[in-house]
């Protein structure tokens, strides 16, 4: 007769071992239009889990926010899905106790992405539905605006 686990105890699994792989750490500054690289940190060795493909949008365009790393021939060399840092909110308490929440559209943000270090990696480009929360948005025709994916800002990068 096969032993049964106790309820709650999990049965071991085992899987090989994945070696990792060097990964670039960026640590990147939001303020409206400018867009920094504040620091930049090589892993030598980690496993980043898997990204999905984007499914084919039948001409719609896609919504969500992601990064795509690229080389100096924008080919993509990898692809990284990310909550929107542009849009959302924080709690505030005021002056009494309460608490209420202010929209983090507009103000500066502080954005970790985690990359493979891949050879040739040259830019990194940012997409999003919904803009920038910048002052250039505004300049967009109203068709531009949320739906459709866009590209909103590329940064050169290198390997460490």
């Amino acid at each position: 007769m096969k032993k049964k686990n106790p309820p709650g105890d999990k049965p071991k699994v085992t899987r090989k071992e994945d070696p990792g792989y060097p990964v670039i750490r960026f640590r990147i500054e939001i303020d409206g239009d400018n867009w920094k690289v504040l620091k930049q940190m090589r892993i030598p060795k980690m496993t980043l889990p898997k990204q999905p493909a984007l499914p084919d949008d039948k001409g719609m365009g896609h919504a969500g926010f992601w990064a795509e790393l690229v080389d100096d021939k924008d080919k993509l060399l990898y692809r990284v899905f990310k909550k929107n840092p542009l849009t959302g909110s924080r709690e505030v308490v005021g002056e009494k106790g309460s608490f209420s929440r202010n929209s983090m559209t507009g103000q500066p943000v502080i954005l970790d992405l985690l990359v493979p270090e891949l050879k040739g990696m040259s830019k990194l480009r940012f997409f999003s539905d919904t803009g920038t929360g910048a002052a250039s948005d505004k300049k967009l025709k109203a068709a531009e605006r949320p739906g459709a994916a866009r590209v909103i800002k590329e940064i050169s990068v290198k390997a460490s």
